[in-house]
């Protein structure tokens, strides 16, 4: 997992679990307001993955969702995705 993330402004940002700020549609609506570019699924071109804290049942038995695991392939692959979990991320006013 990487440090803090500030700003968004010009980032491809794609989710991943279930988040305490609110549903994802919130959490998207806030990204775009803030110069966000949303990703339904994780790409080559994606900046940074946002894992909500709630997580996913996807997550159980220490399990990583599929995004977290594509994210993870890329970046061994030379792409800097940052995995970020919702409480490193800034949620900018």
């Amino acid at each position: 997992m990487s440090a803090q993330v500030n700003s968004v402004e010009g980032k491809r940002v794609c989710l991943s679990g279930n988040f305490t700020y609110g549903p994802k549609s919130a959490v998207e609506k806030h990204i775009v307001a803030h110069g966000g570019i949303m990703d339904s699924g994780v790409k080559k071109s994606t900046d940074i993955l946002l894992i909500g804290n709630e997580g996913s049942q996807d997550y159980s038995n220490g399990n990583y969702g599929t995004k977290v695991k594509k994210a993870m392939e890329y970046n061994e692959k030379g792409c800097k995705i940052q995995i970020i979990k919702e409480a490193d991320f800034v949620f900018e006013k």
